[in-house]
């Protein structure tokens, strides 16, 4: 084969290595919802994602080269490029989590950077006699990839802007032409619960579309607004998601609420938008949006701090243990939760098969609202009675011979943690053991070592065991843990979940209660080293 051959067949295994190499990147942009800047902080400067084993072997190809001056040199390149375009994962296939999609916006992208990628491998065709020249050329090419997928997209997005304004304007048409009643719900955390509990009571009585899972974005709405909202829906209830001050504001500009909730002013996302107080000033723009006065917002004033209601606060109607619809009696047992709501200064008994106390204030929001909008309470609380689990939401799974499971793998703030491990203890009997399963909480910025070492304080009273995944990203939590009662060997570490399944399939039985608490996105638990 001649040396001209060898450095043609290079590149095109340089080629297929680039576009394997692609797709991951991609995958991240893509969880990253296509942000520029948040791709570059948590993918392109994370070391792990610097490539380094490839880039070491090259180099050390071409020093081989310069002592040997052999074409088998050459030969080895070409083989080393194929291990490692070979060792990579498909991330359409082989995900842990969530696949790469290709929607048309990536296909785009892909479209766009794979043509870079070829002109840059094009232009090493100048260098095609010199194989130093064409290895460190191709070296460049692999660091380049992530920077690649950020120029398609920048080149890109004066497009995307325009096409993401069409479909918004045909979604607000839509909505101003149906005129269903809008219910716009948002909070730090116990939104997605509202709202599924809402529209299950409403549904009870009307035609009800929501938003489904944790679509809470603007183009995720208005993809449900084009593709399902129909003339026959009376009820829209919409979750509303703040990656910053504005957001909601603008997704109120599609969905103009009719009436609206806040479920809660948290820690969750701290390290976004940095202070409690900016949290509350991005949520309660949700509240801005009501312009008439017979327009509602319902505040779970047990969870947002009074000040905010009085400085943000107009038509407020007060959900807690001090409210406008007052709740007690918060209990738990193996059916759900149980408490008391007083109506029109009248006691009500709720029962309702979801668990946990904060899922207490989440379906007292959702009565508040149901009974603001002229629904019997009697047909409420038939309601709640048939409310199914919210899937990866405090969801009990129980099978025969099986270990129970309590799956909260959505949820990642803790009041939520905290309120999971007291269900967990809910099934705690003499003989059987509690396994908690987490890689811990994130997006906590400042606070993410004081609020891990709180809940490793209630954590330990209750486990009997703890499987920690990706270990390196909450010491605090496992210092903590080891510190208290658990016993160090009972406080396992793993780099996947799967390898803690696996450690469950092989050491648990059917007595035992497993808690599944929050579940990374590839984008954290899959850090590929590179």
């Amino acid at each position: 084969m001649t040396l001209i051959t060898l450095h043609y067949l290079y590149l095109l295994i340089l080629l297929i290595f680039a576009i394997k190499r692609t797709l991951i990147f991609a995958h991240f942009f893509q969880q990253e919802e296509y942000d520029n800047i948040r791709f570059f902080k948590n993918s392109i400067i994370n070391i792990n994602l610097i490539d380094k084993k490839l880039s070491a072997t090259l180099i050390a190809i071409i020093t081989l080269y310069i002592i040997a001056q052999d074409n088998m040199v050459i030969a080895m390149s070409i083989l080393a490029l194929l291990f490692f375009a070979i060792k990579q994962k498909n991330p359409l296939s082989k995900a842990n989590k969530k696949p790469l999609i290709l929607t048309q916006r990536m296909k785009k992208i892909l479209t766009l950077t794979f043509l870079l990628i070829i002109l840059a491998i094009s232009a090493i065709l100048l260098n095609i006699n010199n194989f130093i020249k064409l290895t460190l050329f191709s070296i460049i090419i692999i660091h380049a990839i992530p920077y690649a997928l950020i120029i398609s997209n920048s080149i890109l997005l004066p497009y995307e802007k325009l096409l993401q304004n069409k479909l918004l304007n045909l979604a607000k048409n839509k909505i101003r032409s149906l005129k269903p009643i809008v219910i716009a719900i948002t909070g730090s955390y116990g939104k997605t619960s509202t709202k599924h509990i809402l529209n299950h009571i409403l549904s009870f009585a009307k035609p009800t579309l929501c938003t489904p899972g944790s679509v809470n974005t603007p183009m995720g709405i208005t993809r449900i607004i084009r593709e399902k909202l129909s003339k026959d829906h009376i009820y829209f209830i919409v979750e509303m998601g703040a990656y910053k001050i504005g957001s909601i504001a603008k997704l109120c500009q599609l969905t103009p609420p009719d009436h609206s909730a806040i479920t809660a002013i948290g820690n969750a996302h701290y390290e976004r938008f940095k202070t409690i107080d900016n949290v509350a000033k991005a949520k309660f723009e949700i509240n801005d949006a009501l312009d008439k006065d017979h327009k509602m917002c319902f505040i779970n004033s047990d969870n947002i701090d009074d000040k905010y209601i009085k400085q943000y606060g107009k038509n407020i109607v007060k959900i807690g243990h001090n409210g406008d619809y007052q709740i007690s009696d918060i209990s738990l047992d193996k059916n759900g939760t149980e408490f008391s709501i007083i109506i029109n200064n009248k006691k009500h008994k709720i029962k309702c098969p979801l668990y946990g106390k904060h899922h207490a204030s989440n379906i007292a929001i959702a009565i508040s609202i149901a009974h603001k909008l002229g629904y019997d309470i009697d047909m409420i609380k038939t309601a709640l009675k048939s409310t199914p689990q919210i899937s990866h939401r405090l969801e009990v799974k129980k099978s025969n011979n099986s270990p129970i499971i309590i799956d909260d793998s959505y949820n990642s703030n803790p009041d939520g943690f905290m309120n999971a491990l007291d269900i967990l203890k809910l099934f705690k009997k003499d003989d059987n053991r509690l396994i908690l399963v987490t890689p811990g909480m994130i997006e906590l910025g400042d606070l993410h070592d004081k609020l891990h070492h709180e809940v490793a304080q209630k954590a330990s009273k209750i486990i009997d065991y703890a499987l920690i995944i990706k270990p390196d990203r909450v010491r605090e939590f496992i210092s903590s843990l080891k510190a208290s009662r658990l016993p160090n060997q009972r406080v396992i570490e793993f780099e996947d979940f799967n390898s803690a399944k696996q450690w469950i399939k092989d050491n648990t039985d059917s007595d035992d209660v497993i808690l599944y608490e929050n579940d990374l996105p590839d984008l954290f638990e899959n850090q590929i080293k590179f």
